[in-house]
């Protein structure tokens, strides 16, 4: 009997071990992660993990879809080349990226002009808004506030020039300009639209707006400067920001009189500024209606051809079994959803339909 059981377990061992060198290896999804774009996406420093809404749904549609997961972080350079050439390593990018119609033209084909038709969209998963902040009201700010005094007509990039060279300036108080204040009545009014200059005038105030590389406010920003902002007194960062950690460091320290941006991240990034530094930058949020941001993950079918469509499939699942909400719950207590993105959430949860294994009925519809 003994040796009957030894020969069944030695069996048992010998087919589990071949079986284990026969299965293929779970592969593995290289996921460009972004570090700073609270509260979607962003990389903890203190857990040395990445935490976000986008973070969790990246990763459970990764494991839904039948892959494992290794995450990249993901700075603007590689993220501008990516979107624009398909070139990397990369099979999805877990970031707020805005559907365009530009962007879509360019994961086309070549014979139509595009230039990463390896690259795709995934179904359209958040609706943001992208607006700007100024200097708050009231609130004790860093001299200069974003603007700079100049002959009118100035070069902008004589005007950065000069707000460069007023960092390293020794104020009344023996410490560089970024270190002193002003109260907001100092400053210049700031208005959606800058007044232009008078005909006598020939020093005026010119205003620094900022806003982070690759975001479609940012493209928005340069389009309107190219057609009327020369005329205008405001002069965009140049170059823009690599980072909103960067663009909330400059818009706090007073070398931006505008930061344009998601205005969820902007805030959070606004907030971990003062968290991180101890100090107050009051901001007050523009009521202009900003641009429509329809968020969307980018996938590649470079190295694996049905990643796409299974990452698709899951997300659509989480959709339509709920975890979408409680994800959504769980990361923005006590929110509620837009008019817009209760409506998205709605399309999106798709019926489950009928299995050919499982034949459920579902009623109120075909």
């Amino acid at each position: 009997m003994r040796s009957l059981q030894g020969a069944i377990i030695a069996g048992i061992f010998w087919m589990q071990a071949f079986a284990a060198c026969s299965a293929p290896a779970e592969e593995v999804i290289d996921v460009g992660v972004r570090g700073d774009a609270r509260p979607f996406v962003w990389y903890d420093g203190n857990s040395m993990q990445y935490l976000g809404f986008f973070w969790d749904i990246c990763s459970e549609a990764v494991r839904r879809a039948g892959y494992q997961i290794h995450a990249d972080l993901l700075d603007i350079r590689k993220r501008t080349e990516f979107l624009k050439t398909g070139k990397g390593e990369f099979d999805l990018l877990c970031d707020p990226t805005t559907l365009t119609i530009e962007r879509l033209r360019n994961f086309t084909d070549v014979k139509n002009g595009g230039k990463a038709s390896d690259l795709s969209f995934s179904p359209i998963i958040f609706i943001a808004n992208s607006s700007f902040v100024e200097p708050g009201r009231g609130a004790t700010r860093k001299r200069g506030g974003g603007t700079i005094s100049a002959t009118i007509g100035s070069n902008c990039k004589d005007i950065m020039s000069q707000q460069t060279a007023a960092r390293s300036k020794p104020g009344d108080d023996g410490k560089s300009d970024a270190g002193a204040t002003s109260h907001w009545y100092d400053l210049p009014t700031i208005t959606m639209m800058p007044d232009e200059p008078k005909p006598n005038e020939t020093v005026v105030r010119y205003e620094i707006w900022g806003y982070v590389a690759g975001t479609n406010i940012g493209d928005i920003l340069q389009r309107w400067w190219d057609a009327s902002g020369k005329e205008r007194q405001v002069c965009l960062r140049d170059p823009p920001l690599s980072s909103h950690k960067d663009a909330a460091t400059e818009f706090c320290e007073g070398r931006l009189a505008r930061y344009f941006g998601d205005i969820d991240i902007v805030k959070a990034a606004i907030a971990d500024y003062q968290s991180q530094t101890g100090r107050e930058c009051a901001a007050d949020v523009s009521n202009s209606n900003g641009s429509y941001e329809p968020y969307a993950f980018v996938l590649s079918s470079k190295h694996f051809g049905n990643f796409p469509e299974r990452f698709t499939l899951a997300l659509y699942g989480m959709f339509q079994d709920g975890t979408m909400e409680r994800l959504f719950e769980g990361h923005f207590p006590g929110s509620r959803k837009s008019q817009y993105l209760d409506v998205l959430f709605a399309i999106n949860s798709i019926p489950a339909g009928f299995g050919e294994s499982k034949q459920t009925f579902y009623s109120g519809g075909k």
